[in-house]
């Protein structure tokens, strides 16, 4: 059985190509579009090898970020690797006092096998 990700991104473009980036380093991938759904699929079918995440999406839901998604998770499965993809650094700066996420920016150039590598 293939290692499982959840992967969460409000922007449709980066759920698609992170969810390709990952089955193709050989990863079965389950992707949503919030905070809300990713916290559904993760009591269905969690817990993941990773859980990867934008940090921002849809503020209507009522799981606002990916730092807010990482508590929930944490608070039943404190093990949870869980990582935070951005090109944006200042939102990675800004997240020190937040201990419940691996911090690391994904760029453009970065492959996402080195990333996911990055957590073990």
């Amino acid at each position: 059985m293939k290692p499982r990700v959840l992967e969460v991104s409000g922007q449709e473009i980066v759920r698609v190509a992170m969810k390709h980036a990952c089955e193709k380093a050989g990863f079965d991938v389950f992707v949503a579009s919030n905070g809300d759904e990713a916290l559904a699929i993760y009591h269905s079918d969690g817990p993941f090898e990773f859980v990867l995440s934008d940090p921002l999406w849809d503020h209507a839901a009522a799981i606002k970020d990916a730092f807010h998604l990482a508590r929930e998770i944490r608070k039943e499965f404190p093990g949870q690797k869980i990582g935070l993809h951005t090109s944006r650094e200042e939102l990675i700066n800004n997240a020190e006092h937040l201990p419940v996420l691996l911090k690391t920016t994904l760029s453009r150039s970065q492959q996402v096998d080195d990333f996911l590598r990055s957590f073990k």
